[in-house]
């Protein structure tokens, strides 16, 4: 039977998988490393670095809480973050992990100033005769909507513990207001 296990004193090929696992399913960079000993550094599917170590990781492992944050130094200065800490059954941290902070780098005026414009577009759409069929318009209205929760979903965090969670939390949000009637 295999097995993966992590500890304070995991190397960096011992903590590859659960790095590795995390880059391939988000496709951002990952730093990775246990609280004992450096760690890992993934960008596009590469190893980069099997010594790895970077101010953040070291603060969230000091600190024992996740931090979103832009870095004045290291390998990612200037560039948004968020740093988990891995802990054990005890809460204490063992290992911190790493990504590339994709919310904090949307536009948030964009996203949310033109939404309403853009509804009232495809609502008008159905209202005219055009030769677009109304099951395509009425999609395209549920899956702006979904998109727009699911950001909200990621930005307010809806008190969760990860990104993942945030995002699925938007996305039954929009999904229960299906029934509900919006009027812009």
């Amino acid at each position: 039977m295999s097995e993966l296990r992590i500890s304070e004193n995991s190397s960096s090929e011992e903590i590859l998988p659960f790095a590795k696992m995390v880059h391939e399913m988000f496709s951002l960079p990952v730093t990775m490393r246990s609280k004992n000993k450096r760690g890992i550094r993934l960008e596009n599917g590469i190893i980069l670095d099997k010594n790895y170590t970077g101010p953040v990781l070291e603060e969230v492992l000091q600190k024992n809480c996740v931090i979103h944050t832009i870095p004045t130094k290291g390998d990612y200065k200037g560039i948004p973050v968020v740093v988990c800490p891995v802990q054990d059954n005890n809460g204490n941290p063992i290992a911190a992990i790493g990504i590339v902070d994709v919310v904090c780098t949307i536009d948030l005026a964009s996203v949310f100033g033109n939404y309403p414009q853009i509804i009232r577009q495809v609502e008008e759409s159905k209202k005219k005769h055009y030769k677009t069929p109304e099951l395509v318009i009425d999609f395209m209205a549920r899956f702006l909507n979904v998109i727009l929760y699911a950001i909200i979903g990621l930005i307010l965090g809806f008190g969760m513990q990860d990104t993942l969670t945030n995002l699925a939390g938007g996305v039954w949000i929009a999904a229960q207001g299906r029934s509900i009637k919006m009027k812009l």
